[in-house]
């Protein structure tokens, strides 16, 4: 199984370019099981890509960026495989508060494959 993490993107924007999209898709295409994107700061938008998935950003996970809703928010990604094949996954939202604590947002866990 192959994971590719990619840091790509253009800051602060809550889309991914296209230059995220043909990347992750050149990864797909050359074997990869499942695309994870990080670096604008917010969290971007998911997709299944020939029935793979692509995360193009899970946005800031611990970050000192509180000048915005957006940059104070992230995922957590859980990936479940079983005999080395991808099965499922779930985004659960995060929140930074200014003591830097990671508040997970459990109740609002979704399942995006």
């Amino acid at each position: 199984m192959v994971i590719v993490s990619f840091h790509f993107g253009d800051e602060y924007k809550k889309y991914s370019n296209r230059f995220q999209q043909d990347a992750a898709h050149a990864a797909i295409d050359a074997g990869a099981s499942l695309v994870i994107g990080h670096h604008p700061h917010v969290v971007e938008e998911t997709e299944i890509y020939r029935n793979k998935l692509i995360i193009y950003s899970l946005g800031n996970f611990v970050f000192d960026q509180f000048f915005s809703k957006e940059t104070k928010v992230g995922a957590v990604l859980t990936a479940y495989i079983k005999n080395g094949k991808f099965q499922a996954a779930e985004l659960t939202p995060t929140e930074i508060t200014k003591q830097y604590h990671v508040l997970l947002k459990n109740k609002e866990t979704i399942r995006v494959y």
